[in-house]
């Protein structure tokens, strides 16, 4: 079960993410994409399952704390020319209810093809699932925040 709240908005879900086989139930990956819609435009994309299975993971290895949701589904034009990982629903900015960023970043350097952008002084870090073929990646700037997601100054 996962606990997943939208930090813009007041969206919430409490939801089993995945069935006996770990694949991303249906209703869950609905619900879970429409909270993670473009916060402007409510645009919405079907989230990768790949990125369902790593949200899973890191809840259930911080014992079901609400994963905060600053920014998900993100349209072309607003992510750096189309390429973001955002685009594709196979990213988002989080933060881990109760758990400091560079903890979140030290567990998510633990699993296997899963990209991180680290902000020492944030509220939120990026995780992407890239396609099995890319190459991980972390960036890390330091003064940089995850505040202009939601259109507030840095």
């Amino acid at each position: 079960v996962v606990s997943c709240r939208r930090a813009s908005r007041s969206g919430r879900i409490r939801s089993r993410v995945l069935d006996s086989r770990g694949r991303p139930r249906r209703a869950a990956r609905r619900r879970l994409s429409h909270l993670f819609r473009h916060h402007q435009t409510n645009q919405e994309h079907e989230l990768s399952a790949r990125l369902l299975r790593v949200l899973v993971q890191v809840s259930d290895h911080f014992g079901g704390r609400t994963l905060n949701i600053l920014s998900g589904y993100r349209p072309g034009s607003e992510s750096s020319g189309g390429e973001s990982r955002h685009t594709s629903g196979s990213a988002a900015d989080i933060r881990v209810q109760g758990v400091s960023n560079r903890i979140l970043r030290n567990y998510l350097r633990t699993l296997a093809q899963v990209g991180v952008v680290y902000y020492p002084h944030s509220t939120c870090l990026y995780v992407a699932v890239p396609h099995p073929t890319s190459h991980v990646f972390e960036l890390s700037r330091p003064g940089h925040t995850c505040s202009h997601v939601l259109g507030l100054p840095d």
